[in-house]
């Protein structure tokens, strides 16, 4: 695993993936883009987390390494293709994003679209009322979020892997509900991966969330607490999040506790590092 960083994907796309890969028998590894090119590995599968420079995948490839990349959510940023041309495979955190990148790479070369895992510093919540929360960095919170008076607003600083962010998923434990709305006609609603699903799901809380495309991949479409279009956005919120806060306890809330339980199978860390290793072995 290649990273850039110490924190967000480096952290979870790099240390945990690895740690993970490596309890199951694989030879796994996180290295620093910048010692990648004195000291490149030989012989093995080579995974660029989101970020790269073109010249060293193809020093990377130039002994005798397969280049993968895993795009986290640079294709949401849209940020620069060149060079994708170069990877012999690609991880997507969803099929939209797979779609819409798979063109810009060689042709053959292998795609797949893996969810992301859960941070295992995720716990099961403890909360014994409806407590709704925004989980995640300050500047994307919903800009509607004063219109919602029993909000609570938990913010991280993603770049700060300290005692904060062990703090912050301390304070998770204490809200029955995540908010998670994007907004619409953007790169980030049609791509954005479906990290706020992930959490809600490693909380064991029911989310009111916006209905793209990469949260319905993962989310039951008929899961009952997605935010509905409408002309009014403000009103479509809180219109979810009254029928979550009335369905509280009651049977449809349970209904959909059991399709966040599925969720939170599907991306536990040990599913999701034995599908990319499944994937590294088709590789070849």
């Amino acid at each position: 695993m290649v990273v850039h960083n110490e924190w967000a994907s480096g952290v979870l796309r790099g240390d945990q993936l690895a740690g993970e890969l490596r309890r199951r028998g694989a030879d796994a590894a996180v290295l620093r883009h910048d010692t990648l090119v004195d000291s490149p590995p030989h012989d093995s599968v080579v995974v660029f987390v989101k970020s790269f420079e073109p010249e060293t995948v193809e020093t990377v490839r130039a002994h005798g390494n397969l280049a993968v990349w895993s795009a986290v959510d640079a294709v949401a940023k849209d940020e620069d293709v060149e060079g994708l041309e170069r990877f012999d495979a690609a991880i997507f955190a969803s099929e939209a994003a797979r779609e819409d990148r798979r063109p810009f790479l060689r042709p053959g070369a292998a795609t797949i679209a893996l969810p992301f895992h859960a941070d295992p510093r995720w716990r099961p919540n403890h909360a014994d009322a409806f407590r709704l929360a925004y989980l995640g960095t300050a500047a994307r919170v919903w800009h509607g979020h004063r219109q919602l008076p029993d909000l609570h607003l938990e913010f991280v600083r993603t770049r700060q892997q300290d005692a904060s962010v062990e703090r912050f998923f301390e304070r998770a434990q204490r809200y029955s509900c995540h908010l998670a709305v994007s907004e619409s006609d953007t790169r980030d609603f049609r791509f954005k991966p479906n990290t706020k699903v992930v959490g809600a799901a490693a909380s064991r809380a029911n989310i009111v969330l916006s209905r793209t495309p990469a949260h319905e991949e993962l989310l039951d479409p008929a899961y009952p607490y997605y935010i509905e279009d409408a002309e009014d956005e403000v009103e479509a919120v809180i219109a979810a999040v009254e029928r979550a806060r009335d369905g509280y306890g009651s049977a449809e809330w349970c209904r959909a506790l059991e399709a966040i339980d599925e969720v939170r199978e599907r991306t536990s860390l040990a599913r999701v590092a034995s599908e990319w290793r499944r994937f590294f072995e088709s590789l070849g």
